[in-house]
């Protein structure tokens, strides 16, 4: 569940001291050209400015064996799993004792109740985000573009991240499914590179994008669930 052989792939990581917590690395890659990495800041700061909705990271459940490799604590304390700081001994997150990891397509509220991550937002460990638009009619095609991904509070070494689009008109439907999946260097943010598809709908037909899985695993051993963002665009 936990993915637990890619331990191996962080800890030869941090042993020649290759990590950077600021570093933005897509599923797989090691590194990206510096200018992808310009192209990518740049367009998330326009994100952020056009009032997309990024709905929160929550932390729904820890990974004991994680967290005692990167040298943390876990302890049961009542109804509660505290996860603590190997070195310092702070409190990092309280999840209740019974917390499982979240599976398969999620309702936009699933594992977010009853959980209280101390050094977080209450109830929140990051911010996720999704956003479509309609691209120019390219060759006869009717093109769309969507974008997603998450900021978490504490780096994160893996993650799972499916999306859906769909589409309906009065002799049609239309489905797609995009997924991407770790590990990752550890860092605190991942965004996928811009996804394309041409759709059969007739022009101007509005199509639906939305989350439907999304997890990232914190070298901590926290583990964090998207808040299920969603976008849509009629598409020409």
């Amino acid at each position: 569940m936990f993915k637990l052989y890619r331990v191996g792939i962080l800890l030869s990581a941090m042993a020649v001291g290759l990590l950077s917590a600021n570093s933005v690395a897509s599923a797989g890659q090691i590194s990206e050209a510096s200018s992808s990495v310009a192209t990518k800041s740049t367009s998330i700061a326009a994100l952020a400015s056009s009032g997309a909705i990024q709905p929160p990271m929550t932390l729904v459940a820890i990974d004991e064996t994680q967290a005692v490799r990167a040298g943390n604590r876990v302890a049961i304390e009542g109804n509660y799993k505290v996860l603590y700081d190997g070195k310092t001994g702070a409190e990092l997150a309280r999840v209740p004792a019974n917390s499982t990891v979240p599976s398969g397509a999620m309702s936009a509220n699933q594992g977010i109740l009853n959980v209280n991550p101390n050094s977080f937002v209450p109830g929140n460990c990051g911010s996720s985000f999704y956003w479509l638009v309609d691209k120019a009619n390219f060759g006869g095609k009717r093109l769309y573009e969507f974008w997603t991904g998450f900021n978490v509070n504490s780096a994160a070494f893996d993650f799972d991240w499916q999306t859906t689009v769909e589409a309906s008109w009065a002799t049609g439907a239309y489905h797609f499914e995009w997924g991407d999946s770790g590990p990752m260097w550890p860092s605190s943010s991942w965004w996928s590179k811009y996804q394309t598809d041409d759709t059969p709908a007739p022009s101007g037909t509005w199509h639906y994008g939305r989350v439907t899985f999304g997890i990232a695993f914190l070298v901590n051993g926290g583990i964090c669930v998207s808040g299920l963002p969603n976008a849509g665009a009629y598409v020409y």
